[in-house]
């Protein structure tokens, strides 16, 4: 029997030509955006440069960044300025946020350690999608950790000073008890300063990302894509993306 749970994760479109031709609401797949440097894609030059100063060593909040613990929305345009996509941040509660893209939640909850990924909820049907690993690693200057009891994904370091890599593997169950296997690579390059049509001199970040999963077919790559924070601006100031379908969007 096939195996295959839907969790529209995002609203993106699977392809940009100028105009939108189709929406991804893909299986199993998640936003986070955000991809492994060095994966194959060329740097982004046009749009970052490094900071060379001692700013390195000043830890950055990753909240900062993602504004996970914020009340506040997000829309995303092509190169010719049309909206194609957006989302919704919600403060839930003190430690526990939540984005929308349309009409799939995303929960997150934080400490000072870790900001972890949690579950996905269709906001129509109410239905819970729960995430969770079985093995991850944090690796940074060439030495890696090992999660002793992993349960909720890694997404980011509460704070960092400078770049990172993070790989789960885990399962998504659905309400159904359908279980879809994945695997969750990152790297996380800080230290950046992007500009964009929109937005000049940011302090941003870079989430590089690549997933696998085996939802409705064989264990197949899905996503390889760079997600840019800004500071102060959130998830999405760039976004570009390879697989499936090669974009960019900008945070207006």
């Amino acid at each position: 029997m096939t195996k295959k749970i839907l969790i529209i994760t995002d609203n993106l479109p699977d392809q940009i030509n100028g105009v939108v031709t189709t929406y991804k609401n893909i299986s199993v797949i998640l936003i986070l955006a955000i991809l492994l440097l060095g994966c194959g894609g060329a740097k982004d030059t046009l749009h970052y440069t490094l900071i060379n100063t001692n700013a390195r060593d000043i830890p950055k909040d990753t909240l900062d960044y993602t504004l996970i613990n914020t009340n506040t929305r997000g829309i995303l345009v092509n190169s010719n300025g049309t909206e194609v996509s957006s989302y919704t941040r919600t403060l839930v509660a003190p430690s526990i946020g939540s984005v929308l893209w349309e009409p799939t939640l995303e929960f997150f909850t934080w400490n000072n350690t870790w900001i972890y990924l949690d579950y996905f909820q269709n906001i129509h049907t109410k239905e819970k999608y729960i995430q969770r690993v079985t093995e991850q690693t944090y690796c940074k200057n060439n030495q890696c950790v090992t999660d002793p009891n992993p349960s909720l994904q890694w997404y980011a370091p509460r704070y960092i000073t400078d770049n990172f890599i993070l790989d789960a593997r885990g399962t998504i169950t659905g309400p159904s008890g359908i279980v879809v296997n994945f695997r969750h690579s990152q790297t996380w390059t800080t230290n950046l300063i992007c500009n964009t049509p929109y937005y000049s001199s940011i302090d941003c970040i870079r989430q590089t990302e690549q997933w696998w999963d085996d939802n409705g077919s064989a264990y197949q790559q899905r996503i390889d894509r760079d997600t840019y924070y800004g500071k102060a601006l959130g998830i999405g100031l760039i976004i570009r993306d390879r697989m499936p379908s090669p974009y960019t969007l900008y945070l207006k």
